[in-house]
């Protein structure tokens, strides 16, 4: 029922409004558009049960007793407090309020004058029947998940491999470049930055080998150098006195003799001072050039002669 006065011309009271309506059809209607398994509950301001599954419960008031809200669902005492305007509890995260269900309230203003009149609104649903409609989702998830997974491992090894052999490749080079100083075939035509580090480590090989190279030669011009004369290209005192020994080892180790010949160039000063020390160097080396082609002609003919014998 709802009633509202009718003022007169002046302002005085006139008479009252009285409409009648079958609330139970159109309450009855609410429900039906409701999902399975839901619970429709409507509360006046007062807590009063306008409606409920269990129809005893409703219009307390009028059968001389009050069925309130807040009594059967004590979270809800907030709202007639009017501290919350909305409440939502699970039977997850809260057994204690709503064992085995998942419930939903909410204040909702009535009119435009009065702002004190609201009702609530509540809907409650069992838990079994949202866990189970979250299953199959769930399952499915889990499929994606693992089906991701195995995809991304896949893409995983092979990424690996496309980055990781290369490496490998550059790791043993340089390990046998390290040891063996041999260039190994790199992947130098590729366009990212593996081969740029490819090109520069081949760079840097060819850069090393070249530098060895030259280090060898210069090792093998100073140890000439170091055993020899500059001007004659003979033998100087350090080798001379280093082949001796081994000469003498060998002599002592063998019971074999040598010889040591004594080559003296007389009125060698003379030269020097009356020609100039150019013309003492030319004498020098013309000298040394005809020991050693006598030397090898020597040891040539005593080769020939002990073949013959």
């Amino acid at each position: 029922m709802v009633a509202t006065p009718l003022p007169r011309s002046d302002g005085q009271p006139g008479g009252l409004l009285v409409i009648n309506l079958d609330l139970e059809r159109l309450l009855g209607q609410l429900r039906s558009d409701l999902p399975k398994d839901y619970q429709l509950y409507l509360a006046n301001r007062w807590g009063d049960f306008l409606v409920h599954p269990d129809p005893a419960q409703t219009f307390g008031f009028d059968k001389g007793r009050r069925v309130l809200m807040q009594d059967s669902f004590a979270a809800t005492k907030a709202l007639f407090e009017r501290k919350q305007n909305q409440l939502a509890l699970s039977g997850l995260d809260d057994p204690q309020q709503a064992a085995g269900q998942v419930m939903a309230f909410v204040r909702h203003p009535l009119g435009r004058g009065n702002r004190d009149d609201f009702i609530v609104t509540g809907l409650v649903q069992p838990l079994d029947t949202a866990v189970a409609g979250a299953a199959p989702l769930g399952q499915r998830i889990i499929h994606m998940v693992l089906a991701f997974s195995v995809i991304a491992i896949m893409l995983a090894v092979v990424f690996a491999r496309a980055m990781l052999r290369p490496i490998n490749t550059l790791a043993q080079a340089a390990s046998s470049f390290s040891t063996t100083q041999l260039q190994q075939a790199l992947p130098v035509e590729r366009n990212d930055e593996i081969g740029v580090l490819a090109r520069n480590f081949d760079r840097m090989q060819r850069q090393i080998n070249s530098h060895m190279a030259s280090l060898y030669d210069n090792q093998r011009e100073l140890s000439y150098l170091a055993h020899h004369d500059s001007l004659t290209g003979l033998a100087n005192r350090a080798l001379f006195f280093q082949r001796l020994e081994q000469l003498l080892e060998q002599a002592q180790r063998n019971t074999s003799q040598f010889a040591v010949l004594f080559v003296d160039l007389d009125h060698f000063k003379q030269i020097n001072d009356q020609h100039g020390h150019a013309i003492g160097d030319q004498v020098l080396q013309i000298v040394a050039r005809a020991c050693c082609m006598r030397c090898v002609v020597t040891i040539w003919w005593r080769a020939w002669a002990g073949m013959n014998t």
